[in-house]
């Protein structure tokens, strides 16, 4: 055949010249590929829906993201599931909390006024092996992983990340410099989207 092919990351630059030329919804639903190791979480081939839309907020997003999940749970016929042995209910509200409560709750520290120094000793006391070269972001993001990920059993929206992990997305609306609005959907301790409305 003597021809080159290339396998794609993500939808997003298509998508995104789409919404720029006017299209006010725009989605795929495709095969991407990444290259990035393989674990119980990660394979290098995956199916993804990506979708942008203009005119709409944070909160309708989440709407969305839920009747998305629900839809498509009623559509196979399991709105009810065992998953890291637990029922859930994917016909129930899904709940909402906070990134920095979630911390706060599986570590005993609010981390709102933490420091890079004060993040890699409750790394440390929990011990999670951190690099000296992580910074801010990536120490709360493995405190994230390590510690609270693996419990969010029943579907919630982890919201209001903080700016040193998505720097690229919105700033809240609630006026705090240091949130965004980005969420992330976990059911039975995995993550099932991401979201973040860009800058």
């Amino acid at each position: 055949m003597d021809q080159t092919f290339y396998l794609r990351i993500a939808d997003e630059l298509y998508l995104k010249r789409l919404i720029i030329g006017g299209i006010d919804k725009v989605y795929e639903l495709s095969k991407d590929f990444r290259n990035e190791g393989m674990d119980r979480n990660h394979n290098p081939e995956f199916t993804m829906l990506e979708w942008y839309e203009a005119y709409s907020d944070y909160e309708d997003q989440m709407d969305r993201v839920e009747n998305i999940i629900r839809l498509a749970a009623e559509a196979v016929g399991k709105t009810k599931i065992n998953l890291a042995h637990s029922d859930i209910d994917l016909t129930k509200a899904f709940d909402k909390k906070p990134f920095l409560d979630l911390l706060k709750d599986a570590t005993g520290y609010d981390l709102s006024d933490a420091d890079e120094k004060k993040l890699r000793s409750i790394c440390s006391e929990h011990q999670i092996e951190v690099s000296k070269d992580e910074n801010f972001g990536q120490l709360l993001d493995d405190l994230m992983h390590r510690l609270v990920e693996p419990n969010l059993i029943q579907p919630v929206f982890v919201i209001d990340y903080p700016k040193a992990i998505s720097p690229l997305a919105k700033p809240h609306r609630n006026g705090d410099p240091n949130l965004v609005e980005r969420f992330e959907l976990f059911i039975g301790g995995a993550k099932f989207c991401q979201f973040f409305f860009l800058n």
